[in-house]
């Protein structure tokens, strides 16, 4: 009988901040060495003889990081995207239902996506070992030995063995997080840590969620009706909204009397906070685990991540979470590490800084974290267009009449920006947001009134339209950013962009200047006083004719074609005339080419 693996990619892991965070989620970074949680566990499970693909349960935001991430190893899955996080129920019954549609009692195994198991060979061992209760009903979870007195976990006491003579036991009781001198008493009584992963079969889970839960699953079913198969994920629809948030413990298992527990003894951790992840590394001659650019002297048992262009230097000092990620910093005893939430909302509460003297390398990181954790994910989620292709002119916050498909430069503008982040590392859906850009783009430009030659695609000269030339800037600029980060289209877009402003014909709007390598505005193409428009298109020469150049030329080139758009966006009408940028724009694109750097 086949084993359907369900992987539940869910919430941003804010205990393990600064490193994880909404855009950054947990189980997509490395935190032990080498693959990620998640692709450690694709693994594992590919590890159980005749296991299936995998459904993977994310949120939208994160398809593209696990599209990324299973091309890395080779594996293959079938991606449920939930518009909107509705806790673990709503996740299992998903991936359930879609797994009864071709395997009505098919066994299924519901695990997180971000536990840490290094021994393979004894998780195998162990779903074998629970499978038989699991096919005759029973719905099994795995609840580990515990190693320590904890209170970061939820317990569950065993019952008398199953009369099945299976190895799993009844379930006499699930228990919320103890305090340590109530887990004390738990351990000694035989109660064993709930490691939240489950095996059963599918008609029976569907069934006891129908008994508990019934709201859940028509929620769910709802969802999977109307939802949409796209080529990187099925979209769960709207309805999916609706199913009450429960973790998938207290909708069904603490309700059920099929509900069974498997004792396991081997090594496991759902890396919760920064001293289990200290626990679980390699650890040099001091006890110290260190990651990147850190260095740890007269230290002892100590925890250093520094991320990209951070360095640490740790003196004199034990049992220390030192975690510097983005601008962020934790410097935490590994035995405090569990209060972090609440610090966490005290930080988020404080005032926001006075204005003052500030660094380009401190607002490049500023601008770098809004760009990654508010801007992009925004844009993506609330902008795009995701049933009819291309971005809205407004806000979705705006007069619901005015929601209309935006003008050329904006869409222009808005694929760029998801060029760049691709650029930039962010961890999100960049390349499903560019290729959504990309064909509204190009679609439009097929069909445009203001845009013509052979290709459809160069501004009319006699009517000196600057929405026109303004467009034509907008378009050359996504089409050579998205050249830049997208190897499998590269050669036809920039082609279309030579195309745009190579026009053979005289009265093109732009012209090749071969002396400057570049562009240039035609002479008899626009008046002289009106060049604002040409001002944007000569900044284009350095996106096109940087690419014959160095690296680092290049991509500062890039960076300013780039930001040039992105602060059109937020800053002016985009439906008006470009104008000329304020001096805090030219201090916005400096720090977009300093924030490539960090």
């Amino acid at each position: 009988m086949a084993l359907h693996p369900i992987i539940l990619c869910g919430g941003p892991g804010a205990r393990l901040w600064p490193a994880s965070n909404q855009t950054a989620p947990k189980p997509f970074l490395d935190l032990v060495g080498g693959p990620s949680l998640f692709q450690r566990t694709v693994s594992r499970l590919a590890a159980i003889p005749g296991a299936a693909t995998p459904v993977v349960v994310a949120g939208q935001d994160h398809v593209g990081m696990v599209r990324t991430q299973l091309a890395q190893i080779g594996a293959a899955g079938v991606v449920l995207a939930e518009p909107a996080g509705r806790d673990s129920a709503a996740a299992i019954l998903a991936a359930a239902l879609w797994i009864a549609n071709e395997d009505p009692t098919g066994l299924a195994m519901a695990v997180a996506s971000d536990h840490h198991i290094p021994d393979v060979t004894a998780f195998v061992d162990a779903v074998a070992l629970a499978m038989g209760a699991a096919e005759a009903g029973r719905l099994v979870t795995f609840g580990v030995k515990p190693r320590s007195v904890s209170s970061a976990y939820g317990y569950i006491r065993p019952g008398p063995p199953l009369s099945s003579g299976a190895p799993a036991r009844e379930v006499v009781a699930f228990l919320e997080k103890p305090d340590k001198e109530r887990a004390r008493r738990l351990i000694d009584d035989g109660a064993v840590w709930n490691s939240g992963n489950f095996l059963f079969r599918v008609d029976s889970v569907i069934g006891e969620a129908i008994r508990f839960c019934p709201e859940i699953v028509d929620a769910v079913r709802a969802a999977l009706a109307e939802g949409r198969d796209e080529p990187d994920a099925f979209r769960l629809g709207p309805g999916f909204n609706d199913a009450p948030r429960m973790p998938f413990d207290i909708a069904v298992m603490e309700r059920t009397d099929r509900a069974a527990v498997l004792e396991i003894d081997y090594p496991w951790s759902d890396l919760g906070a920064w001293d289990e992840v200290w626990a679980v590394s390699e650890h040099d001659a001091q006890g110290n685990a260190i990651r990147g650019a850190a260095v740890a002297r007269d230290s002892q048992d100590c925890l250093l991540r520094a991320g990209p262009g951070v360095k640490i230097i740790a003196l004199g000092v034990r049992n220390l979470a030192v975690v510097a990620e983005s601008g962020q910093v934790l410097v935490s005893d590994l035995a405090a590490v569990g209060g972090l939430k609440p610090a966490l909302e005290a930080l988020k509460a404080l005032p926001a800084p006075a204005a003052g003297t500030q660094t380009l390398a401190g607002v490049a990181r500023r601008l770098r974290d809004w760009l990654f954790e508010t801007a992009l994910p925004v844009w993506w989620c609330l902008d795009a267009d995701h049933r009819s292709g291309g971005f809205w002119a407004f806000s979705v916050a705006e007069s619901a009449s005015e929601r209309q498909t935006g003008d050329l430069a904006r869409q222009a503008g808005l694929t760029q920006a998801f060029a760049r982040a691709g650029q930039l590392g962010w961890p999100g859906p960049w390349r499903t947001a560019l290729d959504h850009g990309l064909d509204h783009v190009i679609g439009r430009l097929r069909t445009s009134e203001n845009l013509f030659d052979a290709h459809g695609l160069t501004a009319r000269p006699e009517s000196r339209d600057v929405d026109a030339v303004r467009d034509q800037a907008a378009v050359v600029q996504a089409l050579s950013l998205a050249a830049a980060v997208t190897p499998h289209r590269a050669a036809d877009l920039a082609a279309m962009a030579r195309d745009l402003v190579t026009d053979p014909r005289q009265g093109s709007a732009v012209a090749t200047d071969p002396r400057a390598g570049g562009l240039e505005a035609h002479p008899d193409a626009w008046p002289v006083g009106d060049g604002e428009p040409m001002a944007s298109l000569s900044e284009l020469r350095r996106a096109l004719a940087g690419r014959s150049r160095s690296g680092d030329e290049t991509g500062a080139a890039v960076v300013v074609a780039a930001a040039l758009t992105l602060a059109e966006v937020l800053t002016a009408d985009s439906r008006g005339a470009w104008r000329a940028y304020p001096a805090e724009v030219s201090f916005t694109i400096a720090a977009l080419v300093e924030a490539a750097r960090i």
